[in-house]
């Protein structure tokens, strides 16, 4: 199935070895398969490429002081050194979060 399979596959083998009913609503095991893309050297170049320009900007942020926090979300955060807060919240999870003290 890793070439590319409908919903209608997957329900078929969930079928065959579970012995019960499909979890799959009826109106979407069509016949239609969907082929999987793969990924190209390109798409893997220009992947490592914006990862090499997010760590040189990283450097040059840490070498401007930046502060770096981490939420609990995962996010990073980066935190200009003429910040006047002595907390920020975390934009994607709301969480309030202290910066060190300097």
């Amino acid at each position: 199935m890793t070439h590319g399979a409908s919903f209608k596959d997957y329900s078929d083998s969930f079928s065959n070895i579970t012995k019960t009913k499909t979890v799959i609503p009826p109106a979407a095991l069509t016949k239609e398969a969907v082929e999987l893309r793969q990924a190209g050297a390109e798409a893997k170049k220009k992947q490592r490429l914006e990862t090499q320009m997010r760590q040189v900007g990283d450097i040059m942020r840490k070498v401007n002081q930046f502060v770096f926090l981490t939420c609990l979300c995962g996010l990073k955060l980066k935190i200009p050194p003429n910040f006047k807060g002595k907390s920020v919240a975390c934009p994607r999870c709301k969480r309030k979060l202290d910066l060190p003290k300097k």
